[in-house]
């Protein structure tokens, strides 16, 4: 069974082929990331080196770009970018745009 924390963590849905490296789910402690920025380089320091294994790398180098990141339903291209502030008890998801076809 998956928790969910709301008041301690940002929880952050994954989608698509990322979700092999980091899971549908993580919970990342709240005082480690204040905006996508920040989720970014968490995400680079805790799974580019698995990502670089499974050849991913560059969705998580380049997560802005190959990824749609939403922010409480919103696309973070039409708030503040990588600078839009995420807080606990926001949803975040973030789905991959490659796949199969």
């Amino acid at each position: 069974m998956k928790r969910t924390y709301t008041k301690q963590y940002i929880v952050v849905k994954v989608k698509g082929p990322l979700s092999a490296v980091t899971g549908e789910e993580v919970n990342i402690p709240s005082n480690k990331v204040k905006t996508i920025r920040d989720l970014h380089q968490y995400f680079m320091k805790r799974y580019l080196g698995v990502a670089k294994e499974m050849g991913l790398q560059e969705v998580i180098e380049n997560m802005d770009s190959q990824n749609l990141i939403l922010v409480n339903g919103r696309e973070i291209n039409t708030l503040d970018g990588l600078e839009t502030n995420i807080s606990p008890g926001d949803k975040v998801v973030i789905i991959n745009y490659t796949h199969g076809g």
